[in-house]
């Protein structure tokens, strides 16, 4: 059962991770294509560096599996991670009750880590750092970015609900999107980056101020 208590959503990933690839019937269902190869030719399977992942391949059903180790665009960057949180979106992934979602899918936007490789055309960052990032990624260029509408964008996707997302060791992000935080912060706190972003515009939209008193 997932929990949406604080505590659970932050310790999902690393407890999941820990586990080794489970099998049912000698298999993993319809996840075991992307993970049998492990067994299968081994010699062959570790020239390719593998990442477990939970893998979603329908309403209520998941597998642990190995998937190639994302390898960053241009402008892109690929983050170890080492928290992932899971919301109300998630949940409802999970339950099989959102749109916009083709499985098998990755799940997982709200997550911290560190840089482990950058594309050709990012400057700025560099392996190590510690970061987050927006999982919107949006065009900049519609109409609805042009009002800076971006949810809205006319060529909008996200990590964890269109693309491969942070319940997974490893996950690619375009670096325009990524948000380089202090050392002296931690992968947990990186995590709650996107949700603290999400009461801030809420804060914003409301005028929130000073001692107003509002009625949730």
């Amino acid at each position: 059962r997932l929990d949406s208590g604080s505590s659970n959503r932050k310790a999902l990933a690393s407890r999941t991770m820990d586990r080794p690839l489970a099998r049912r019937g000698g298999g993993l269902g319809r996840g075991a294509g992307r993970a049998q190869d492990l067994g299968q030719d081994r010699g062959r399977a570790w020239r390719v560096q593998r990442m477990r992942a939970i893998e979603r391949v329908g309403p209520g059903e998941h597998h642990l599996v190995g998937l190639p180790d994302p390898t960053p665009g241009p402008d892109e960057i690929v983050i170890d991670v080492e928290s992932s949180g899971v919301c109300g979106t998630d949940l409802r992934i999970i339950q099989g009750d959102y749109g916009h979602i083709s499985f098998p899918l990755v799940i997982g936007h709200e997550f911290g880590g560190h840089v482990s490789a950058v594309g050709e055309r990012v400057t700025g960052f560099a392996p190590g750092a510690l970061v987050s990032a927006d999982p919107n990624t949006y065009c900049g260029e519609c109409e609805w970015c042009r009002r800076r509408a971006y949810n809205l964008c006319e060529h909008w996707t996200a990590v964890g609900i269109t693309r491969a997302g942070a319940l997974a060791e490893k996950v690619a992000v375009s670096a325009r999107l990524a948000v380089r935080l202090p050392d002296s912060l931690d992968a947990e706190t990186a995590a709650l980056v996107e949700p603290l972003s999400c009461v801030l515009h809420a804060m914003e939209r409301g005028q929130v101020e000073g001692d107003r008193t509002l009625l949730v």
